[in-house]
């Protein structure tokens, strides 16, 4: 004798969840409700340049905010790092391309819109993202290399 075993149907019908009540509520504690003593928050200061040399970051206007602890940059961090940061993304799928190493912050040079340059480290979180606007970053833009000159070269590989 066969007996069926009766499925869930999920599809139409609600779903009871169990984190619904506290946020319903108000009752619900995210990372930003959390505070303890000596919380310091950061804000990251960010190039918005593609392509351009960093010739020095000016944070005394950043460092005069009540609150704030430190402005830091690529080279108050320098040698503490003991491998080079990973990217998000491979480069095993670009032919041609060195995997360049690269630290936490842009030292020389900025590679794309929105590299970090500088972080500020306060107190307030709001104090600290109004720091990091006044942070002032001296950069000389660099023209963008929109077309190759190896294929020009005598020696150059033609594509068929």
């Amino acid at each position: 004798m066969a007996t069926s075993v009766k499925t869930p149907r999920m599809l139409g019908q609600p779903i009871k969840r169990r984190e619904d009540p506290r946020l319903i509520t108000g009752a619900g504690q995210f990372l930003d409700d959390i505070s303890m003593p000596g919380l310091l928050h950061m804000a990251v200061v960010r190039s918005p340049y593609g392509h351009a040399r960093v010739n020095g970051i000016d944070a005394t206007a950043a460092l005069a905010v009540p609150g704030i602890v430190a402005v830091v940059a690529a080279n108050d961090i320098e040698g503490e790092l003991k491998t080079p940061m990973p990217y998000e993304f491979g480069w095993q799928p670009f032919e041609n391309v060195n995997d360049f190493a690269r630290g936490a912050l842009a030292t020389d040079k900025v590679r794309y819109v929105g590299d970090p340059v500088a972080v500020v480290v306060g107190e307030d979180r709001y104090k600290v993202r109004d720091a990091a606007a006044l942070v002032v970053l001296r950069q000389l833009l660099q023209r963008a290399q929109l077309r190759s000159r190896w294929p020009s070269r005598p020696a150059a590989r033609r594509l068929k």
